[in-house]
């Protein structure tokens, strides 16, 4: 896997960078009643604050994005406070409903080529026995993505182990990884773009025309050696949080800033080459955003590893389950706002607390 000359760091901050000043201005218009108080009485947005106020570089916190696999951030609250943090209203995983899914991600995590094969010929007589689209739709993509795999592999030329162009990646790789798992999602469509050599793209929702509300984002992030590492630190990083902030936020507005908030959340997929980190967003309490990040994969360039490639799918098929999720809350809340048409509307459970996001330039 070859890396960029070119890595990514965060920038070094002036006093009057527009990042910087932005902080300023939507610390102080925080009200007191509306931020995040913990059991121990302290206010979570204090003391992101304060830690901001420290910081000469570029960083998620100057928009009160709370990154939950930043040790900086863990060290300022204690074990308590810490554990509080990660739990209010914390968005586990959905179990898989078709128990096909769990065998053929073990049936396919093979050794050789001729393994691989039979495992798909076999999972292709199965899925043609009895096919309904409910049950067997995910296991066509799930083989779809394998064979696009194998055929990568036994190509003469051998492209998994040369360096690409993104947007080789972005279509040959992460298409039937991600692109081709999400597809299983009603009413869902993509939007690709190419941005200073950046792919990107957003996975939209326009079940409620004519909103259009995007719920994921995938977006390049350059190629590194020690991709965890780098991605965690790296400019462009800063930016995907910043996108997934505004993604949150308007899907906050579109539920009127009720109790359904706390439902919805927005995930996101940060590639580099073969590798991808996962991550969600949500918003727990206060003027909070909070990241969690989801296990690192890494698109084998050998056989014999093919089982992180399956592990990939696994993740993949897990935040596909998250984005469902969050598209059932909000057309759950539309159903309502449907029905209470006519009468007196409900007010708000409480006023807008993620404040109107913006980018660093």
């Amino acid at each position: 896997m070859a890396s960029s000359t070119r890595q990514t760091t965060k920038r070094k901050l002036s006093p009057d960078h527009n990042g910087l000043r932005q902080f300023h201005r939507t610390y102080n218009c925080m009200k007191r009643s509306c931020k995040w108080k913990l059991d121990s009485g302290r206010n979570v947005e204090d003391a992101l604050y304060k830690y901001g106020l420290k910081l000469k570089e570029d960083d998620p916190v100057f928009s009160f994005i709370l990154d939950t696999a930043d040790p900086n951030i863990k060290q300022l609250f204690t074990d308590e406070e810490w554990k509080e943090i990660n739990d209010t209203k914390r968005k586990d995983d959905i179990d898989n409903d078709n128990s096909a899914i769990d065998r053929i991600m073990v049936d396919l995590c093979k050794k050789t080529t001729s393994g691989l094969r039979d495992a798909l010929s076999k999972w292709s007589d199965w899925r043609f026995e009895d096919y309904t689209k409910k049950d067997d739709y995910i296991i066509d993509k799930m083989c779809y993505a394998m064979e696009s795999w194998l055929n990568l592999f036994e190509k003469q030329e051998q492209p998994l182990t040369r360096p690409q162009s993104e947007e080789w990646y972005s279509y040959t790789i992460w298409g039937p990884f991600i692109e081709n798992i999400l597809d299983f999602i009603d009413n869902i469509e993509y939007k690709r773009s190419i941005e200073y050599g950046r792919s990107e793209m957003l996975v939209s929702s326009n079940i409620l025309f004519p909103y259009n509300l995007d719920y994921a984002i995938r977006r390049s992030v350059g190629f590194y050696e020690d991709f965890r590492a780098q991605v965690n630190n790296s400019d462009i990083t800063i930016h995907l949080l910043g996108r997934m902030r505004t993604m949150l936020y308007r899907l906050c507005n579109k539920l009127a800033w009720s109790s359904k908030t706390a439902d919805v959340e927005v995930i996101g997929f940060a590639t580099s080459g073969l590798l991808i980190t996962y991550l969600a967003m949500d918003h727990p309490k206060g003027y909070i955003c909070r990241v969690t990040r989801f296990a690192s994969c890494r698109i084998p360039t050998c056989i014999s590893h093919l089982s992180q490639a399956v592990g990939a799918l696994n993740m993949s098929i897990k935040m596909k389950h998250r984005i469902e999720r969050s598209i059932e809350a909000v057309l759950e809340q539309d159903r309502v706002s449907t029905e209470s048409k006519g009468r007196r509307a409900a007010k708000p459970c409480r006023v807008p607390t993620i404040l109107e996001p913006f980018y660093y330039d």
